[in-house]
């Protein structure tokens, strides 16, 4: 069996309408970061990347508890009404944000948002695996994981865009919470046609589910993959446009490109990798990637013009794009007697504070080296995602011998 837009139908394209909305609420404060930090006194040329990064610190704490919750709301009311309801907590969060008079307002609106959007992060996926269970679900889940970059792709461009027209960076956030709404309604009004699988738990069955996971140590290394690659990926795209405009004293527009040319990669290697990777090649294309993007890491401080980095960050986006996804299926298909539902959350609730502490250290290292020398903690934080990689699978032969 093998990937098929045949086989696709209402909710899987309502999980990519999510996909694009979380990810535009999601670059969107990065993009015109700058723009914030001068409105609200935190400017990042005069120390204040520790303050932009620590952002991110907030809204992935109240993803974490989102996701905690997340699996016991879907048991009791399902997945399809508790994505709905999150995606419009999420639009709600960023609407707050764009008429923030301070920086404390906008770290608590980022924490509502954030909130939605854990539970967004948490439930999605699994139900890409509901709808896809018995057709090679790491196909569907890197495809939909794929349209995460493309919503970066077209909000960077148009906020780019709309900031060198001199707009307000408040309206264009407000028109992102006010986008970032529509796809619930796809996920609230109902299709009698599909029905989910375990679309309704008993809350102490998720609890069991999730003791059984938590006790299991072979787990806590595909945990660790997941805070290293989460890590990865949203460093990068959190700070692409800042690099680049700080690094090069360029306009708004030439940062969001880099942005934009990272998440272009990002979605040639998650539609690639649904096209062309098979279930049981996972391990090998995570080692490849993530060894690719060590090296390009390694060389983006000493890009000698903008075009080089733009050139560093596509390849970077090609090695990060399937870290995300498909270490959460690498996770499930080499321990299947684990509930896949919960798995994929609790491996969630490790990426997004991978996400959360490595775009503060970045900004924090910045304000002492410059964000141009603390970008190579992205080439670190794939180099120990390459060793634990390779010590589990060495773990797994030797299980398997034995």
């Amino acid at each position: 069996m093998s990937f098929s837009l045949r086989k696709l139908g209402r909710y899987d394209y309502a999980t990519y309408m999510t996909y694009i909305s979380y990810s535009s609420c999601s670059v969107i404060i990065p993009v015109v970061l700058i723009e914030i930090a001068r409105t609200l006194n935190f400017p990042l040329e005069s120390g204040g990347q520790g303050a932009g990064g620590a952002l991110q610190i907030g809204r992935s704490l109240f993803m974490v508890l989102a996701m905690i919750f997340c699996g016991f709301a879907a048991g009791k009311w399902g997945k399809r009404f508790t994505i709905g309801t999150s995606v419009i907590l999420m639009g709600l969060g960023i609407g707050i944000a764009s008429v923030a008079p301070s920086y404390g307002i906008i770290f608590l609106a980022l924490a509502v948002a954030g909130f939605g959007e854990g539970i967004i992060e948490g439930l999605c996926t699994p139900v890409l695996q509901d709808l896809h269970e018995d057709d090679e679900p790491s196909r569907y889940i890197n495809f939909g994981h794929g349209f995460w970059s493309i919503g970066i792709v077209m909000m960077t461009l148009l906020v780019g865009w709309l900031l060198n027209q001199k707009v307000d960076w408040r309206y264009i956030v407000g028109g992102v919470a006010l986008f970032a709404t529509l796809p619930a309604l796809m996920f609230l009004l109902p299709d009698k046609r599909v029905v989910f699988k375990k679309e309704k738990v008993d809350v102490a069955t998720v609890w069991h589910h999730t003791l059984d996971i938590l006790k299991s140590g072979r787990f806590w290394l595909f945990f660790i993959l997941m805070f290293l690659g989460g890590g990865a990926e949203f460093g990068l795209t959190f700070w692409a446009s800042s690099f680049v405009r700080m690094t090069f004293n360029s306009t708004p527009m030439q940062g969001a490109m880099a942005t934009l040319i990272f998440s272009i990669g990002m979605i040639i290697g998650r539609l690639g990798a649904a096209a062309v990777i098979p279930q049981k090649y996972l391990f090998h294309m995570l080692l490849s990637t993530a060894a690719t993007g060590i090296a390009a890491g390694i060389l983006l401080p000493f890009a000698p013009t903008i075009w080089a980095a733009y050139g560093l960050f596509l390849v970077l986006g090609l090695s990060c794009s399937a870290l995300w996804p498909s270490s959460q299926s690498y996770c499930t298909d080499r321990m299947p007697f684990l509930d896949s539902t919960v798995v994929y959350i609790i491996l969630s609730c490790a990426g997004t504070p991978g996400c959360g502490i490595m775009t503060w250290l970045l900004g924090k290292v910045g304000d002492n080296v410059s964000l141009k020398w603390s970008i190579l903690l992205v080439p670190l934080c794939l180099f120990l995602f390459v060793a634990v990689l390779l010590f589990e699978r060495l773990k797994w032969r030797n299980q398997k011998e034995r």
